[in-house]
């Protein structure tokens, strides 16, 4: 009998199981793909926009979720607009994320990664 293995709560053959599969829908990001920071013409129009008070809500809001531990991109972005929602359900979450990349070039934060993928990049307070 061949061997097997569970993944995904699903059992498939070891043969089917390995990075790539296409059944899967795995693939690898390729410099045609779009990162999470970009914004639709739209949502930078919207977020132009943005008065100077709700940009230093946003900010705040992110610095919040920072701790001197590395955390995701994504979660702290995601936390952020989970703490104003009232403040932030028309603000895409990549504008979200361009504003951390601001914060690092600032010197506020500092990160590891690549910052144009929200789940594949890190920040943390700026080591003294």
């Amino acid at each position: 009998m061949p061997r097997r293995c569970k993944v995904f709560g699903r059992i498939w053959p070891e043969a089917d199981v390995h990075p790539g599969h296409a059944s899967w829908g795995f693939r690898t990001m390729t410099d045609n793909d779009t990162f999470d920071t970009e914004l639709s013409p739209a949502e930078r129009e919207q977020v132009a926009r943005l008065p100077e008070s709700d940009l230093a809500l946003i900010d705040a809001a992110l610095l919040s979720q920072v701790t001197g531990q590395w955390r995701k991109v994504a979660r702290v972005v995601g936390m952020a607009m989970l703490s104003m929602p009232d403040h932030t359900e028309d603000v895409p979450d990549a504008f979200f994320a361009r504003r951390v990349a601001l914060l690092v070039e600032s010197g506020r934060l500092e990160s590891q990664g690549d910052l144009r993928r929200m789940r594949f990049s890190e920040v943390r307070w700026r080591s003294a």
